[in-house]
């Protein structure tokens, strides 16, 4: 074998060996990810007022402790969004962690900066906020089923 296949097997070798380790560091479970597609979904409908979406996305029963310190049914969120009550120029979610709880129940939380718009005294200023989401597996779909979001101390 000569020197240069012998190099090129070695990076190749330490790639694979490099992706492998991040891939383990990071921990997803393939469910796992489908939580993160769905906080990312969500995020999305949130923000384009897409309230087809969000009905779809939050479970039967789904339940918000608000930033507003007042708990929400998903109707009583729905209605805001179709009044424009909660309404953003803005969402950007970061996911920081994604506990499996068991098969059929995971938590991810993690912090998210708003720009809320529209009659409200914060229009247009970026508000930051930390958030923890429940996910519970019906009938082999996930779908969110609890929410607490609140706004995040100054510089954090």
């Amino acid at each position: 074998m000569d020197l240069r296949r012998l190099t090129a097997l070695t990076k190749l070798g330490i790639a694979i060996f490099v992706t492998v380790l991040a891939t383990s560091a990071s921990g997803d479970t393939a469910e796992e990810q489908r939580i993160r597609e769905l906080d990312a979904k969500e995020a999305a409908a949130m923000l384009a007022a897409d309230t087809a979406a969000l009905d779809a996305i939050w479970a039967a029963g789904f339940t918000v402790n608000a930033p507003d310190n007042t708990v929400k049914s998903k109707e009583q969120v729905l209605g805001a969004v179709r009044e424009s009550r909660i309404a953003y120029s803005g969402f950007e979610r970061t996911v920081e962690r994604v506990v499996v709880l068991d098969a059929d129940c995971i938590v991810s939380m993690g912090g998210e900066v708003v720009v809320p718009k529209g009659d409200r005294p914060d229009a247009g200023q970026r508000v930051p906020r930390r958030y923890s989401h429940v996910c519970k597996k019906v009938n082999g779909t996930w779908g969110l089923v609890a929410r607490h979001a609140n706004r995040a101390p100054p510089g954090r």
